[in-house]
């Protein structure tokens, strides 16, 4: 006897055998809420979600991480937030700018007179060469809470001069206060005795179209570093020449500036 197998039967059974899988794999699958002591739950969301298994799920809300995962995976994420979850830290940051400027002037000259009338004459070739160097440096230091954000920055603030439409259609002028700084922000955060910076300068600077313009640059980049080293995280240098030349002389000025940025972290 011969048992003939009904194609709409076959696709139910396995959509049932499908469905009581899941419902056995979500079973296994253990929902705990994990209240943290020192953090909020958002700031080591990031470092814990790529330890998560891809049929897990983590979430955060306020001091809490909701889990949902297996045993096994549940057990590895609650031994990584007793690493994270620790007191968090006061930090000091030092900034040395040092800034070098050099300047070098070199000149060459013919003098001389010719007199008349047996048409003696006398010339002398003239040279000279000078070169100086200066040197000076901003330090500054801020203490900040790990994980938090300092701004360090340098600048003026410049009057702008702006117009505005009053009711009754008259135009007014006003006088605005626009800040013209250059600095950056930077979060630390430690693992060990290595220290996370998440660095983010900007810049900003008058246009030379006037109108009250303001040119504005930002950037980002996160570097590591370990605690009390020094780490340059920008450079600066520029170079500029000037050439002269006439019928009996001849000048040549070069200058030359560099700027670094230097970063420090030390735990207080």
């Amino acid at each position: 006897m011969k048992i003939q197998h009904h194609p709409l039967l076959q696709s139910v059974l396995a959509v049932l055998l499908i469905t009581v899988t899941a419902i056995a794999q979500a079973a296994e699958r253990q929902l705990e809420i994990i209240s943290l002591q020192h953090h909020q739950a958002e700031e080591l969301l990031p470092s814990l979600q790529p330890f998560v298994d891809k049929q897990g799920v983590i979430s955060a809300k306020g001091n809490q991480l909701i889990i949902r995962t297996s045993d096994q995976n549940l057990e590895e994420i609650k031994t990584l937030i007793k690493r994270l979850d620790q007191p968090i830290k006061r930090l000091l940051i030092e900034v040395k700018q040092p800034l070098t400027s050099s300047r070098h002037d070199h000149g060459t000259g013919i003098s001389g007179n010719i007199s008349l009338p047996d048409k003696n004459s006398q010339t002398r070739l003239r040279t000279s060469s000078t070169s100086s160097r200066d040197t000076a440096a901003s330090d500054q230091k801020i203490q900040v809470l790990e994980g938090h954000t300092a701004l360090i920055k340098t600048g003026q603030l410049v009057p702008m001069a702006k117009k505005q439409l009053r009711s009754g259609g008259q135009v007014e002028t006003i006088i605005e206060q626009q800040d013209v700084s250059t600095g950056f922000k930077v979060r630390p955060r430690l693992n060990g005795d290595i220290v996370m910076l998440e660095i983010m300068p900007f810049s900003a600077s008058q246009a030379s179209t006037g109108g009250g313009v303001i040119n504005q640059q930002q950037a980002f980049t996160t570097i590591s570093v370990k605690l009390g080293e020094w780490i340059e995280i920008t450079g600066i240098s520029s170079s500029q020449q000037q050439n002269d030349r006439g019928t009996v002389y001849k000048t040549h000025e070069r200058n030359q500036m560099q700027r670094q940025v230097l970063i420090r972290v030390t735990e207080q």
